[in-house]
């Protein structure tokens, strides 16, 4: 209330475009000056102080009023995926060891549990933006400019589920580049808060989670069942 009423008195000051804006302790100054004691002024008094800067765990943002990735075709997309379905799925997937290989293969009715290796990785949208934020409010967050990610293959060893075993994936890494591209450190320990705190992983994360930078919040299809219908997969492999 006190934030609206100050900035309702704004108006008694000369506010063009061409001269500044009264600060809070203006305001301030005129209620004392005209008698206003009884508007309450504790919220502007708050405001006068210096700003507190945002605890650890808060969320940093950026703008995305415009756009500063590189977008890709769908077209082009499209041809990419059936790049990598001949030429390295046909043959990491254990399936055509013993089959003829075919580019519709898992429109066939050929159950893709165990058969095929996987062609995509979702990646949830709330996990990820709080993989970044974690990152950004750890004591490297002022020093990584960059999210790397490694093409890699599980093994029968750590596969986080038993019909990940030999599938592809994502892994991402944080990392500080310089102005030429160039790797200046990737950063592998865990994180640490800009208070020096430790995080802990949360209740219900699966046994081989840890406390790392490096990420792999994923869901493979395949093996994820009914994960190939009204995907590009479905456009790249039919078509």
């Amino acid at each position: 209330m006190g934030i609206i009423l100050g900035a309702m008195l704004t108006q008694s000051f000369d506010l063009s475009p061409a001269k500044p804006m009264a600060t809070n302790q203006q305001i301030i100054e005129y209620m004392e000056a005209h008698g206003l004691e009884s508007i309450r002024k504790e919220s502007l008094t708050q405001l006068s102080a210096a700003p507190t800067p945002p605890p650890p765990n808060s969320e940093h943002c950026i703008s995305c009023s415009e756009i500063s990735y590189c977008g890709l075709d769908s077209a082009d997309l499209i041809q990419y995926i059936d790049n990598y379905r001949d030429s390295v799925w046909s043959k990491t997937s254990p399936y055509f060891n013993s089959n003829p290989y075919s580019p519709t293969v898992l429109f066939d009715g050929v159950p893709i549990e165990d058969e095929f290796d996987a062609r995509f990785m979702d990646m949830d949208l709330a996990k990820l933006e709080n993989y970044i934020c974690t990152i950004k409010n750890s004591i490297v967050g002022k020093e990584v400019n960059t999210i790397r990610f490694y093409y890699i293959r599980y093994d029968q060893n750590n596969a986080p589920i038993p019909n990940f075993v030999w599938k592809h994936s994502l892994a991402m890494v944080p990392v500080q580049r310089n102005e030429s591209g160039l790797t200046q450190a990737e950063y592998i320990n865990p994180l640490i808060r800009t208070d020096g705190t430790s995080w802990s992983l949360a209740a219900d994360v699966a046994s081989f989670c840890a406390n790392t930078p490096m990420a792999n919040h994923s869901d493979l299809c395949p093996p994820l069942t009914g994960c190939i219908d009204g995907t590009l997969l479905e456009i790249a492999d039919t078509n």
